[in-house]
C-alpha cells in the first residue's frame, strides 16, 4: 500500500514537471531543407545550422508569423548562397559562423543590427553590403574573411568594435561611415591588402593595434579633424605609410603607434607648438620614430628653430630648416 502511494506521488510530479516545462516551452520546427524555426517575440527566428542545401533563400513568414531575426549557428561548411528576406531586422551572434564555403549573401535594407562574430571566418565571402540604416556592428563580425575585398561602413555606426574585420587580408578599400567616433582595438588588424584609407573629420579615437600590420597603407595619411587619441601600436608596421597629416586636436600618441613604419619621414601636426603644449599631449618614450620627422604647422615663415610645415597647392610642404 505504501508502495503505491509512493508511486502515485511520483507519478504526479512527473505530471507536474511536465506540464511546467510545457508552459515555458517555445515552438521549434525544422523543415526539409534543415531550417530550424523557433517563435520568439514578434514572429520567428530561424538557424542554418543543419541545413542541407547550398542554396538559402529564407522565406519571409512561417505559420503566418513573420521571420524577424537569424539565430548563431557553428560550421555550416557547405553553405553557400543565402538570401535574407526584408522582414529580417537582427543577424544574431554567430548567425553565419565558420560558414566557410558561403560565397555570396544578400543583407535587406531592414536589417539593423548584425551580432558578435555573425561572419566569423566566412573565409569564401567576397563582397558583402552592409544596409544603410544599419546601427549596431558586432565585434569580430567579419574576422579571418579573408576573401572580403571592400566594405562600406554606414552612416549609422558609431562605433567600429574590436576585431571587426581583423585578418580580412584580402581588402583593400574601407569606407568609413560619417557618424563613426571610434575605431576598436585590433579592428583591422593584420589586413595587409589595405591601400585605401580615409579617416573621417569624426573620428575621435583610434585604439590599440587598429591598424597593426597594415602594410599596404603608403603614402599620406590624413587622420581628418577631430582626432584626439591614437592608442598603443595604432599603426605599427604600416611599413608603405611616408607621411601623416594631424589635427590640432590631438591630445595623446601612445606607445609604438608607428613603429616599424620605415618610411616615415613626417608628421605634420595641424597646430602650432604653443597648440600641442596646451593639450598637453604626450608622446611616449617608445615614439622613436616621431622624433626626427615631429612637424608644427607655420603659416607664415617660421623664425623659430624647429621643424614646421604649410600647405602648399593642396600638398603639406615642410619649411627650410632654421639655423
Amino acid at each position: 500500500m505504501k508502495m503505491k502511494k509512493l508511486f502515485l506521488i511520483l507519478g504526479m510530479l512527473l505530471v507536474g514537471i511536465c506540464l511546467l516545462a510545457s508552459c515555458g516551452s517555445t515552438e521549434i520546427d525544422m523543415d526539409k531543407e534543415g531550417i530550424r524555426y523557433t517563435e520568439v517575440v514578434g514572429g520567428y527566428s530561424v538557424s542554418l545550422e543543419h541545413c542541407t542545401v547550398k542554396e538559402v533563400t529564407i522565406p519571409a513568414e512561417y505559420n503566418g508569423k513573420p521571420v524577424v531575426a537569424i539565430d548563431g549557428m557553428t560550421k555550416n561548411s557547405h553553405l553557400e548562397s543565402v538570401v535574407i528576406p526584408d522582414s529580417v531586422t537582427i543577424i544574431g551572434a554567430r548567425a553565419f559562423y565558420y560558414c566557410t564555403s558561403l560565397k555570396t549573401v544578400e543583407i535587406p535594407e531592414s536589417v539593423k543590427a548584425i551580432g558578435a562574430e555573425a561572419f566569423y571566418a566566412c573565409t569564401a565571402l567576397t563582397e558583402v553590403k552592409l544596409p544603410d540604416e544599419l546601427s549596431e556592428l558586432g565585434a569580430r563580425a567579419f574576422t579571418a574573411c579573408s576573401s572580403l575585398t571592400e566594405i562600406a561602413i554606414p552612416d549609422g555606426i558609431a562605433t567600429i568594435e574590436e576585431e571587426t574585420f581583423r585578418a580580412c587580408t584580402a581588402l583593400t578599400k574601407v569606407t568609413i561611415g560619417k557618424a563613426v567616433k571610434g575605431i576598436g582595438e585590433n579592428a583591422f588588424k593584420g589586413c595587409v591588402s589595405l591601400s585605401t584609407l580615409q579617416i573621417p573629420d569624426g573620428v575621435k579615437t583610434i585604439n590599440d593595434g587598429a591598424f597593426k600590420n597594415c602594410s599596404s597603407l603608403k603614402g599620406t595619411l590624413s587622420l581628418g579633424a577631430g582626432m584626439e587619441n591614437l592608442g598603443d601600436e595604432a599603426f605599427m608596421n604600416c611599413t608603405g605609410l611616408e607621411q601623416v597629416i594631424a589635427p590640432a586636436t590631438i591630445k595623446t600618441i601612445d606607445t609604438c603607434v608607428f613603429d616599424g613604419c620605415d618610411k616615415l619621414t613626417a608628421m605634420f601636426y595641424a597646430g602650432t607648438t604653443l597648440d600641442w603644449a596646451k593639450a598637453k599631449a604626450e608622446m611616449s618614450e617608445n615614439n622613436e620614430v616621431l622624433n626626427g620627422c615631429f612637424y608644427y604647422y607655420s603659416e607664415e615663415a617660421p623664425t623659430a628653430k624647429g621643424n614646421f610645415w604649410h600647405m602648399v597647392d593642396s600638398v603639406p610642404t615642410k619649411w627650410p630648416a632654421n639655423q
